[in-house]
């Protein structure tokens, strides 16, 4: 009976360190991502779990960090701020390309703010190159809901030509 009731001490124990701790999934992160592009609320969430988040993270994991602290600049009112969430977020995301450069999810997180970010913040060389992998990398994306967000944006996009719309929707057939 000892031992039954150290383990579920144990267990519980468990529970809370992750909870205390800010371990959470890609698949939260996900899922959140997209809300936190035009809700605070959500932004600011992430930005906080990611801030306590005590283990190593993967490129992936990274490269959303990144993401999320270029967004907090977007919902930040003071421009020094602002500067500071987005040089932060543009290092991490490009860390993690560095650190997994043939990842498309990556890749799909450095377009989309190169893509929407002003012109006058100089962040937009690596547009072209981003596509290019992302159209040719389309079939291997395993998640399926990531998969298809990349390709709508894509086909979306004014970055990509007819020809390249085209052929992603090619792909997704």
């Amino acid at each position: 009976m000892r031992c039954f009731t150290a383990f579920l001490l144990l267990a519980a124990l468990s529970l809370s360190y992750g909870e205390l701790y800010g371990q959470f999934t890609i698949e939260e992160v996900r899922k959140a991502y997209p809300q936190a592009v035009d809700d605070e609320e959500t932004c600011e969430d992430l930005y906080d779990k990611f801030e306590s988040e005590k283990k190593k993270l993967t490129p992936l994991m990274m490269g959303y960090k990144g993401s999320i602290n270029a967004l907090m600049s977007k919902h930040s009112g003071n421009p020094f701020s602002k500067m500071s969430y987005f040089n932060d977020g543009k290092k991490l995301l490009e860390n993690a390309i560095r650190a997994d450069s043939a990842n498309a999810e990556l890749r799909f997180l450095r377009i989309t703010m190169q893509v929407n970010l002003p012109s006058f913040l100089m962040y937009n060389e690596n547009i072209e190159e981003d596509k290019v992998l992302l159209i040719s990398q389309l079939p291997s994306v395993s998640n399926e809901k990531t998969k298809k967000t990349i390709a709508t944006f894509l086909i979306k996009s004014d970055c990509t030509t007819a020809k390249e719309k085209k052929k992603i929707e090619e792909l997704l057939n």
